[in-house]
């Protein structure tokens, strides 16, 4: 009985099922912003990426691919308690 309490409360005290707080997910929201930010403006092909993305008929799938792979860079590079809250916001917009 001990141990079933005790694996019950695990469970419902892990950071993969905790909600963040709305100021947790203010946070790590521009935190993200910030970093999606310095990858756009740093990116040698910006403005067709800018193009893809205002495009919605635009056919550069590299541009698309670009775009993709710097939304990932800036989870990633995120850190500590900012990157679990932002993957667990993320991971409950999926749902």
């Amino acid at each position: 009985m001990v141990v079933r309490k005790t694996m019950s409360a695990e469970i419902k005290d892990s950071p993969i099922r905790r909600e963040p707080s709305k100021s947790q997910q203010e946070f790590a929201t521009n935190a993200f912003d910030v970093k999606i930010g310095e990858l756009y403006g740093n990116h040698p092909n910006l403005n067709a990426m800018l193009n893809f993305l205002e495009n919605s008929n635009s056919i550069d799938y590299k541009a698309g691919c670009d775009s993709g792979l710097l939304v990932i860079d800036a989870m990633l590079s995120l850190e500590g308690n900012i990157q679990d809250w932002y993957f667990q916001n993320y991971m409950l917009q999926l749902h």
